[in-house]
């Protein structure tokens, strides 16, 4: 039964292993090009975050206590807010603050350290060699992942790497 011509002709032929790592590899590079393009748009990494800007975008966002943050372009922070917890995380990116006073602090949380403050005007932005926070108005507290803390008073900037800090 299988020398039969037109069995043959309907059975698939086996492919060669080359054939199928040539394919493989064109699925997997369109899909890495497709993939880097759209990233160039919108982030990858922000898109489970609360609030993320994309390429050439900015964000202007009211919070729940009145204070007003807005996310540069490609940045996204996580927000954990709570009677008596004001928290913000940057993921990635550089955000303006204008924290409303209040009794509770507000924390920002960045791979490098937190940030305290009671009220004021910040900027904290993620670069390659650190947190760069800078404080326009008010004061904040930093503590950096080793616990080492630093005060930041107004119109004064710092870099705060994971192990220490550096005046800008």
């Amino acid at each position: 039964l299988g020398a039969s011509p037109t069995l043959r002709k309907v059975l698939p032929r086996p492919t060669n292993r080359r054939q199928f790592l040539q394919g493989a590899l064109t699925i997997a590079a369109d899909a890495t090009a497709g993939g880097w393009l759209y990233d160039r748009h919108a982030p990858l990494t922000g898109l489970l975050a609360d609030l993320h800007t994309g390429t050439a975008q900015r964000s202007k966002t009211t919070l729940s206590d009145g204070s007003i943050i807005t996310l540069n372009a490609r940045s996204s922070v996580d927000i954990d807010f709570a009677a008596s917890r004001r928290h913000i995380e940057v993921i990635k990116g550089q955000i303006h603050l204008i924290a409303a006073p209040s009794d509770a602090p507000f924390e920002i949380t960045t791979r490098d350290g937190l940030i305290s403050l009671q009220g004021g005007i910040f900027t904290v932005g993620l670069r390659k060699e650190g947190t760069r926070v800078a404080a326009l108005t008010g004061s904040a507290l930093l503590r950096n992942q080793l616990g080492k803390t630093s005060t930041l008073m107004a119109s004064q900037s710092l870099l705060m790497s994971e192990r220490a800090y550096a005046v800008q």
